[in-house]
C-alpha cells in the first residue's frame, strides 16, 4: 500500500474512561455527578492538516453519581473536524493537543423549542492525548503502543436554558478522561 494511502487509513478509538458534568459550575439543584463512560469515535484522516472528520458514539452504560436529565444513561451521537493545536513532535511524542468542534445529537439536547426526546447541540472540545503506551510500554510488545491516556473538555457553545430555573449557564464543560486503545494508522 502507498505510504499516501496508508495516511488515509480510518482509525478506530475504543475509550472506556469517566465523565464528570457540573465540576465548574453547578446549577442550584444539582452537584457534579461521575460515571462510567464509553467512547467509540473513528477519524478519518484526509491528508489535509485541518480536514479531519470525527464521528462516534458516547455511552454512560451505568448512569452517573448524580440525577440531572444530562446524567442519564442515553448515549450521544457525535459528528464534527478536529482541528490539530499542538503536534506531538513539539513534546517529544509525549503529548497531543486538539480542538474537535462537534455536533451532538443528545437526549435533552436543542433547547426548550426543541420538543423531541434528542435534539442538537455544538460542541468545542479541547482534547489532550498523551502516548503512553509507546513512550512507557514498548518494551512489552507493540500492542501496547496503541495505548493513549485522554482528557477531554466539551463545552456546549449553544448552552440550554435550564428547565426548572431557565437560567442559562454559558460555561459548564464536561470532563471525560481515560484510556484509549487505537486501531489503525499512528500518528
Amino acid at each position: 500500500m502507498p505510504a499516501q494511502d496508508a495516511d488515509r487509513t480510518p482509525v478506530l478509538l475504543l475509550q472506556p474512561g469517566l465523565v464528570t458534568t457540573d465540576f465548574i459550575s453547578s446549577r442550584t439543584a444539582t452537584s457534579s455527578t461521575t460515571g462510567f463512560n464509553f467512547r467509540f469515535s473513528t477519524l478519518l484522516p484526509t491528508g489535509r492538516r485541518w480536514f479531519t472528520p470525527i464521528f462516534g458514539v458516547n455511552i454512560v452504560p451505568y448512569g452517573t453519581t448524580g440525577y440531572a436529565t444530562k446524567e442519564t444513561n442515553t448515549p450521544s451521537v457525535f459528528i464534527g473536524n478536529v482541528f490539530p493545536l499542538i503536534s506531538p513532535s513539539r513534546f517529544g511524542g509525549w503529548l497531543r493537543v486538539d480542538a474537535p468542534l462537534l455536533w451532538y445529537h443528545v437526549y435533552d439536547g436543542g433547547g426548550p423549542h426543541n420538543q423531541r426526546l434528542f435534539g442538537r447541540d455544538l460542541y468545542a472540545e479541547l482534547s489532550l492525548r498523551s502516548s503512553v503506551g509507546a513512550r512507557l510500554l514498548s518494551d512489552l510488545g507493540p500492542n501496547w503502543n496503541r495505548l493513549e491516556a485522554y482528557l477531554l473538555l466539551d463545552q456546549n457553545l449553544t448552552p440550554n436554558p435550564d428547565r426548572i430555573s431557565s437560567r442559562t449557564d454559558r460555561f459548564n464543560p464536561i470532563a471525560l478522561f481515560g484510556m484509549t486503545v487505537r486501531f489503525g494508522r499512528q500518528q
